[in-house]
């Protein structure tokens, strides 16, 4: 699907609540609190007479702020989001609401150009003084989706050079000057309009400033900002399922949560509202005891109701605490019997060079399992086969059940082991999104050679009580243990 048809496809069902995997709320973090969302305005919502009459409200009241000035009615402002709004396919707006639901401000996307990838930021406008500061995070968090989701390349804004608050606040998130545009009033019956000057002749009455923010040079701690909340979120999600379940293994979900997260925010191609279609990436979790982290992002990301995390590890319900292939949306295979995982990724991936699909398998394994042999046959046999479209991601936290690795079965030069059965490795840190970035960028390493990841990653990281004990193989945290943890995922 090429640009053009991604990027309309997408804010037509956004507008036109269509389902999609992808959802009609960006929420707005400071400091790693969620203080605010954005939520699409809709077709639906546009048929309400409150809507229409804060729309209005507020552009009446900024009308500085526009270089086109004109009587404000609901009247005039309904026919406005039928026709420039939700009809126009590159246009989009959203309402900035606090966490109860009041809306207080909008922003939007407006004028994409297909060719060089850009569009243009517009309509911020602050209806009600509420949440003092959160202007900033929220437009952070509009071009952060914009960059991440419409895979937008550029984005531009135009702003009256003497609205000094509006640019110190574009300034802030990043938007560099570019140019200057002379205006000219002119006055029309009903309407007062500042028009570009086409001629040097013609002396400006205002200026337009045009500023520009690429997303290559976007601070990379704030691309990363979004998946570190993440990450923490979903901690705290798999914390609440295991006291619920009064459940084990919550060191071994936490050390896979960050190669989840940047698995399905940035790299696997699954739609979840077709989890079982042919040409789907397929993902397997073969150390399937941490299946909590996988429920968690699977839910997040829209394949099943959050709902059902609360039946984790319930008697009589489908949420099995080990990895299970029983109808769970999501779920590849039925692993967790160490060393069955990658044997039937292999088989996968095979089965996808000999039919010429385009589809990619992933597979997370954990360090113990390197001591079966059935992984190793799998490995040699992804080697021989030649298995490019096959990626292990070996989380490697040094631990297994009943002790450190390195004492039950050392498994050093562990490196030098998979490219001796032909395979490409590359090592990182596995809570680091940068290396996760820099790392899945790059796939296939090598052209005819499965490719590994041998991710350095911390037992139960992320909570200083858990990090690196291995009794939380087996163990629930306590009530003491559960206010460390709630109070350092905070």
């Amino acid at each position: 699907m090429n640009f053009k048809t991604s990027a309309e496809s997408t804010l037509f069902n956004l507008k036109n609540e269509i389902n999609t995997s992808i959802s009609s709320i960006i929420p707005v973090f400071h400091e790693q609190k969620e203080i605010a969302r954005l939520r699409v305005i809709t077709g639906s919502m546009l048929a309400e007479d409150n809507v229409i009459a804060r729309i209005a409200k507020w552009r009446s009241e900024n009308q500085d702020a526009f270089p086109t000035q004109f009587a404000i009615t609901e009247e005039g402002t309904r026919k406005w989001g039928q026709s420039q709004l939700l009809h126009v396919p590159d246009r989009i707006l959203f309402f900035l609401e606090t966490p109860e639901g009041k809306p207080f401000a909008h922003m939007g996307l407006n004028r994409f150009n297909y060719r060089d990838q850009s569009c243009e930021i517009d309509n911020i406008v602050r209806g009600e003084n509420l949440l003092p500061g959160s202007m900033t995070d929220a437009l952070q968090a509009l071009i952060n989706w914009t960059f991440e989701t419409l895979c937008v390349k550029t984005l531009y804004l135009h702003v009256l050079a003497d609205n000094e608050k509006a640019i110190s606040l574009y300034r802030r998130c990043g938007f560099k000057d570019v140019r200057l545009l002379p205006l000219k009033k002119v006055i029309e019956p009903g309407i007062t309009k500042f028009v570009e000057i086409t001629t040097a002749r013609e002396r400006p009455d205002r200026f337009y400033l045009e500023m520009k923010l690429s997303r290559g040079k976007m601070n990379k701690k704030s691309n990363f900002k979004k998946l570190e909340l993440e990450a923490r979120h979903l901690r705290r999600v798999v914390l609440s399922m295991i006291i619920k379940a009064h459940a084990s293994h919550i060191a071994s979900s936490y050390s896979i949560i960050e190669i989840l997260v940047y698995l399905y925010e940035k790299v696997l191609r699954i739609d979840p509202s077709k989890p079982t279609a042919s040409n789907r990436d397929r993902f397997i979790l073969s150390k399937g005891w941490g299946i909590s982290a996988l429920y968690a992002i699977l839910a997040e990301k829209k394949f099943f109701s959050k709902k059902l995390l609360d039946e984790y590890c319930q008697d009589g319900t489908r949420m099995i605490g080990i990895s299970t292939r029983n109808g769970i949306p999501g779920i590849e295979a039925t692993t967790g019997s160490m060393g069955h995982g990658l044997p039937i990724g292999v088989g996968m991936a095979l089965a996808g060079k000999i039919q010429k699909r385009n589809y990619r398998v992933f597979v997370v394994v954990s360090d113990g399992e390197c001591d079966e042999g059935s992984t190793w046959e799998a490995i040699l046999q992804a080697g021989h086969h030649k298995l490019d479209n096959l990626v292990v991601i070996l989380d490697y936290n040094k631990w297994q059940s009943f002790g450190k690795v390195s004492n039950i079965l050392d498994l050093e030069p562990f490196g030098k082991k998979w490219e001796a059965f032909k395979w490409s490795v590359t090592e990182i840190d596995g809570h680091s999104f940068s290396d996760l970035e820099k790392v899945f960028s790059k796939i296939p390493f090598e052209k005819n050679k499965p490719s590994v990841i041998i991710a350095h990653t911390i037992k139960g990281k992320g909570v200083s009580v858990l990090e690196n004990r291995n009794e939380w193989h087996y163990r629930t945290p306590t009530q003491g243990e559960i206010v460390i943890a709630k109070k350092e995922l905070l």
